[in-house]
């Protein structure tokens, strides 16, 4: 690599984010900062929500002890950089076993039975007829599809 050149990695062409919090009418973001060491860096993305945005230190420097100490109270620090790693790592593991596992349980079954019309699976429950959900529908299509 010559200098001025860029390296991009994967990590920049696919970019994960984590949801951390998902907020609701009245609800506040950047507080943690304020109150708690150690906070992650993060970010708002607002879909379309009406945002009021409050310089931090134009709020401590009107925040009183007693508005200090409420918000110590009810305000809960946010995971940090190595949990919310774990974390991720632990949906990409899942995510990763529960798409192998199907593929067995596809690819194990006889071709008869792997058709999508035989997978219309139902089941009784409480006298109701309960049906795969869209989405283990959609799965096991797209396994049988890979597999074929």
């Amino acid at each position: 690599m010559t200098e001025g050149e860029v390296r991009v990695t994967a990590a920049d062409r696919y970019p994960m984010f984590v949801q951390v919090s998902l907020l609701s009418k009245g609800d506040s973001f950047g507080v943690q900062s304020m109150l708690f060491d150690d906070q992650p860096s993060l970010s708002l993305v607002s879909n379309g929500a009406e945002c009021i945005m409050i310089s931090k230190k134009f709020y401590l420097s009107h925040c009183t002890d007693a508005m200090r100490r409420r918000l110590l109270t009810t305000e809960t620090p946010y995971p940090n950089d190595d949990a919310l790693q774990r974390s991720l790592q632990d949906k990409v593991n899942w995510d990763a076993y529960k798409k192998k596992t199907m593929k067995s349980v596809v690819n194990s079954m006889p071709y008869m039975k792997r058709r999508s019309e035989d997978l219309q699976v139902h089941r009784k429950y409480k006298g109701k007829d309960m049906e795969l959900s869209q989405e283990l529908r959609d799965m096991l299509k797209k396994l049988q599809d890979a597999s074929c």
